[in-house]
């Protein structure tokens, strides 16, 4: 898997299970897939994994208050930052009324 995401750019964070994370983020650092070993703080058990992906570090201060957090992200929970448009809300409307844009459903 390649690298999606760069050192400073902004991204949406979207984790499905830890809605506490969504939102706006920075990302500090990118790491390249790897063997991640933790223990489980419920069980106590060992784990070990190997990554396919990369997985970022990345500015989220809710990181701090979850006990046995990483803090990494995994490239999949992860959404490029739609850059904003240059074009007036009404001036796309004209334009899209006109048929100078064709909008897909």
């Amino acid at each position: 898997m390649t690298q999606y995401f760069q050192v400073g750019e902004e991204v949406i964070v979207a984790v499905p299970n830890q809605p506490q994370f969504d939102g706006p983020a920075i990302v500090l650092e990118a790491e390249a897939p790897h063997i991640v070993g933790w223990t489980s703080p419920h069980c106590g058990q060992h784990w070990l994994k190997a990554t396919s992906q990369y997985s970022y570090w990345l500015d989220i201060s809710a990181i701090d208050r979850v006990e046995g957090w990483s803090g990494y992200f995994a490239q999949s929970s992860l959404r490029k930052k739609p850059k904003p448009s240059d074009d007036a809300f009404e001036s796309m409307m004209t334009a899209i009324k006109s048929g100078l844009i064709t909008v897909k459903i």
